[in-house]
Parts: structure tokens; C-alpha cells; sequence
């Protein structure tokens, strides 16, 4: 597998697991009192963060990107992080 088609599967399986810890693991949570399901799809979720933001590091490097495309994918990957403290109020 090359390294553009890795990046694009761990920016899926990232993606999915932010929707999975976002829309079943919180509600479970917060609405059934269940902490568990957060607890190991956080765990996934933070390592395919950084299985991605690494393999964009790899691929930056290797493939002579531009910074900016380099940043843009780190933008892309934790722009969630980036609208979290607005929502909650600073």
C-alpha cells in the first residue's frame, strides 16, 4: 500500500471514529451512564489522530510538500479541537 492511499484510509478511519465517539459513545454516556464505551473509543479515536497527523508528517517529507498542505492537514484532522473552546464558552 503507498503511503498517499495509507494517509487517505487512517483520514477515514479517523473521521469514523470521531463520528462513532461523538454520536453512540457520548449519548451512552451521558444519557445511560456508561463511561465505558468513551473510554475505548476515545483510546481508538486518539491514535488514529495520531496515526494520521504522522503519516501526513511522513508524507510531507517524503513527497516534497508544500508546508501549507502539510498544515492544512493538520487543520483538517483537529478542527474539532479548534471550535471545542468557543463552544464552551472560551
Amino acid at each position: 500500500m503507498n503511503l498517499i492511499r495509507s494517509l487517505r484510509m487512517a483520514g477515514l478511519a479517523e473521521g469514523i471514529s470521531f463520528l462513532v465517539l461523538l454520536l453512540i459513545a457520548m449519548p451512552l454516556k451521558y444519557w445511560a451512564g456508561d463511561p465505558t464505551a468513551v473510554l475505548y473509543t476515545g483510546w481508538a479515536h486518539g491514535f488514529l489522530f495520531i496515526l494520521y497527523n504522522g503519516l501526513a508528517t511522513v508524507a510531507w517529507l517524503r513527497k516534497g510538500w508544500h508546508w501549507k498542505r502539510w498544515i492544512t492537514a493538520g487543520i483538517c484532522s483537529a478542527g474539532h479541537l479548534l471550535v471545542r473552546p468557543a463552544a464552551e464558552g472560551g
